[in-house]
């Protein structure tokens, strides 16, 4: 499971991940920093919490099984977060060539 990449200043900015758990089922992680779409999930989808990953007693992401009827709708949560983690991520360094 791939769940990072470098931003432009070298740190590693966490995303989203979206795979097949089992036939009929699908797991979304997404990371604890994208609090505006977990909020968004708990609120609008009935998707159960299958898993908190914690580092020194803090939450840094959650997953949730996803059913298969709802597919779409995961794989449109995991691209908006991970083009909002790539864009930020870019930015920085074009801005720098820009200005220099």
């Amino acid at each position: 499971m791939k769940i990072s990449q470098y931003t432009a200043k070298g740190t590693i900015a966490i995303t989203a991940e979206f795979w097949r758990q089992t036939d009929s089922s699908f797991a979304l992680y997404v990371d604890a920093v994208h609090e505006r779409e977990i909020r968004n999930i708990k609120r609008s989808r009935d998707w159960d919490i299958t898993a908190t990953y914690q580092k020194g007693g803090q939450v840094v992401g959650l997953q949730w099984r996803v059913p298969e009827s709802n597919y779409r709708a995961a794989k449109r949560i995991e691209k908006r977060i991970n083009n909002s983690v790539h864009d930020s991520a870019i930015e920085p360094s074009i801005w720098r060539e820009e200005s220099g």
